[in-house]
């Protein structure tokens, strides 16, 4: 099975379709149907899971970026990146810069 076709396969699955895009039965996992307390401890479970993972998470993404030819730098501090980003505009002579209001940029001196 090519990836392409296995990405689709676990899409249909998760949408509860078949191979032929016919309805099948919803994995639990994926049911609409849980109250609130059950969503919640859900939620958390994949927020634990994602924190055990974050280096490897990490090194995906950012495999995945330079294969799409973005430039990605790893900072260690707030700080450290605010000087990464101070360096690439004094290199590139920027007069102006734009950046979003996420909060990490807020709390970094840029």
């Amino acid at each position: 099975m090519t990836e392409r076709s296995d990405f689709l396969s676990r899409v249909r699955s998760a949408l509860g379709r078949s191979s032929a895009g016919q309805p099948t039965a919803i994995p639990s996992e994926t049911a609409l149907s849980l109250d609130a307390p059950d969503v919640s401890r859900r939620a958390w479970a994949v927020l634990d899971e994602a924190s055990e993972r974050s280096s490897e998470l990490m090194e995906d993404l950012e495999s995945s970026a330079s294969m799409a030819g973005w430039k990605v730098v790893r900072a260690d501090s707030p700080k450290e990146a605010a000087a990464y980003v101070r360096s690439v505009a004094v290199d590139v002579e920027a007069r102006t810069a734009v950046r979003s209001a996420h909060d990490i940029l807020a709390r970094m001196d840029v």
